[in-house]
């Protein structure tokens, strides 16, 4: 039988239950023996909540793990992690907890369980469970009545890139608590941003972010179809949206450049020649008989701002017809 090393508090009056513990298949609850070891706890031990307990334990942290199938346990335990009986015991037993479970609601309902409220005082709770912006106000506001502190994360990463320079984390919440913790939390990602003190602006900075992401690579899948309609392999067209890509950071930032100094003068490509340029792009799509929602979308947009007498400003003009308003003014 292969036995994993688990640290104990003291090895005598617990070998016995080890034993037993492994005997049966189950991972037996330890206590850290006493450390100068920074210590963090880690709710959740999904893929996600997993590659976090790693990333601590790989820094020398004094790891205590909980969930609800205890056996998912069992790998961290034997990389030197401690189990804990409950989440009460979890949180009880770290200054910092981290969470990450599927979904805010699943969160709340550990947080909101028996004996755990008494646990938060003096304790700081930083949620990466995805959810609402108003879940994570709604969390915040329970935790700091309970005396605790709270931080709520988005993570812009998969779980293999956790610790890496792959990962990017966004936090919000108190100011106080993030400076007080973001040496710990850099472990997890070495990249990561401070959204402000609303607890909420985390999970809408994520929000927007996937709104970004993905209705870009809608993009990218609708251009590769017409691309593939005329013979062009998938390979030659992600090479020509390589080219676009290369291109598209410096557009951002004369955007954003534009947006900061309400400058929409189109003295480089008015609106107009982009919509017209557009709809020849849905009229191709159209006749090789593709679907065309996300040149709909931008052609939505642009009709509004011509409609408002924004046809011979630049595209960046489409950020005030979307409704964004200018942060400096």
């Amino acid at each position: 039988m292969t036995t994993m090393p688990i640290r104990l508090r003291s090895v005598a009056p617990v070998a016995a239950t080890v034993l037993l513990g492994l005997f049966l298949g189950s991972v037996p609850v330890i206590s850290h023996a006493a450390s100068n070891h920074p210590r963090v706890s880690v709710i959740g031990l999904g893929r996600m909540g997993s590659s976090l307990a790693k990333a601590f334990l790989s820094k020398g942290f004094n790891v205590t793990v909980w969930n609800r199938t205890a056996s998912k346990a069992q790998p961290l335990v034997s990389a030197g992690a401690v189990l804990a009986a409950s989440p009460t015991d979890a949180i009880a037993d770290s200054p910092l907890t981290i969470i990450s479970l599927s979904a805010k609601p699943v969160s709340r309902s550990i947080l909101t369980g028996s004996d755990v409220s008494a646990a938060l005082r003096g304790h700081t709770i930083v949620d990466l469970s995805t959810g609402s912006p108003a879940e994570a106000r709604s969390a915040s506001e329970y935790v700091v009545a309970a005396g605790g502190s709270y931080l709520d994360g988005a993570i812009l990463a998969y779980p293999r890139e956790i610790g890496t320079n792959g990962a990017t984390i966004l936090y919000a919440g108190s100011a106080d608590t993030f400076r007080a913790n973001a040496k710990a939390l850099a472990v997890l990602a070495s990249d990561q941003h401070y959204m402000g003190e609303d607890p909420g602006a985390a999970a809408t900075a994520n929000l927007a972010g996937l709104d970004y992401f993905f209705v870009a690579a809608e993009a990218y899948m609708e251009g590769a179809a017409l691309a593939q309609a005329v013979g062009i392999k998938l390979d030659q067209f992600r090479a020509i949206a390589a080219a676009h890509t290369r291109k598209l950071d410096p557009l951002l930032e004369e955007i954003n450049r534009r947006i900061k100094a309400g400058d929409y003068a189109g003295d480089q490509a008015p609106l107009n020649d982009y919509s017209d340029a557009f709809k020849m792009i849905r009229q191709a799509l159209i006749e090789k008989g593709l679907g065309h929602e996300a040149v709909d979308s931008f052609l939505s947009y642009a009709e509004s701002a011509k409609k408002a007498n924004d046809g011979d400003k630049d595209l960046a003009v489409l950020y005030r017809t979307i409704g964004g308003r200018n942060e400096n003014r």
